[in-house]
């Protein structure tokens, strides 16, 4: 194996498990952001409701 295959392999390799780490966490970031906006939405609905028509008027 030459030089330049063993560098392409390793760095494909670094970017691999860079970007399944990537992907775990933004598959954590969003189930959280869900659980939270789910969790907020019961508590304030007619708020957050309210504050989109708002917004979406605005524009």
């Amino acid at each position: 194996m030459s030089l330049e295959q063993f560098t392409y392999s390793y760095i494909f390799k670094i970017s691999q498990s860079v970007y399944y780490t990537m992907n775990q966490l933004y598959m954590i970031c969003t189930s959280t952001k869900s659980f939270i906006f789910l969790f907020l939405s019961q508590k304030s609905l007619y708020k957050t409701a309210t504050f989109v028509t708002n917004k979406t008027k605005s524009k």
